[in-house]
């Protein structure tokens, strides 16, 4: 008879090893728009509809903001952002924006978008980075993958 202390520790292992290593294997969507990363289900999307009704999605806040910073006002259509602990989509306007903290999945600093202000600086409180709102966020990160790209640009 097996004992509930192997059955327990065999669970634990499920959750802990295996579940983490399926989920390295979800298929990727699309490719960002911005620096060609995977675009998955656990990307932090965010994506830009222009006034016919496409869809570009892009792997991060980051790469989204930064194409929104290049386009004049009446072209940037509608954009919306992943909220980071919700997983829903919300207006990129009204969100808050989360830079450089110790949890990232796309480019370097890393963005992530919140719903709310006071979501957003908790997160920061716990893993660092720098809270924004959308004129700030959208400044800062046409300036990050401006430096990005120069960097790509030295190295070739």
């Amino acid at each position: 008879m097996i004992g509930r202390n192997f059955i327990s520790r065999m669970l634990l292992f499920f959750a802990v090893v295996l579940l983490p290593w399926t989920a390295m294997a979800e298929d990727k969507i699309g490719e960002c728009g911005v620096c060609g990363g995977p675009i998955t289900d656990s990307s932090n999307l965010f994506v830009i509809t222009d006034a016919a009704g496409k869809e570009q999605p892009y792997g991060c806040p980051g790469c989204g903001l930064s194409v929104l910073a290049k386009m004049d006002t009446a072209a940037q259509g509608n954009a919306k952002a992943q909220d980071f602990l919700r997983r829903t989509m919300v207006d990129a306007r009204q969100a808050w924006y989360l830079r450089g903290s110790e949890v990232g999945y796309c480019c370097q600093p890393s963005w992530l978008a919140f719903g709310t202000k006071g979501e957003a600086e908790k997160f920061a409180r716990g893993f660092g980075g720098e809270v924004m709102d959308f004129a700030a966020a959208m400044k800062q990160a046409e300036q990050d993958h401006a430096q990005h790209v120069h960097e790509m640009q030295v190295q070739e």
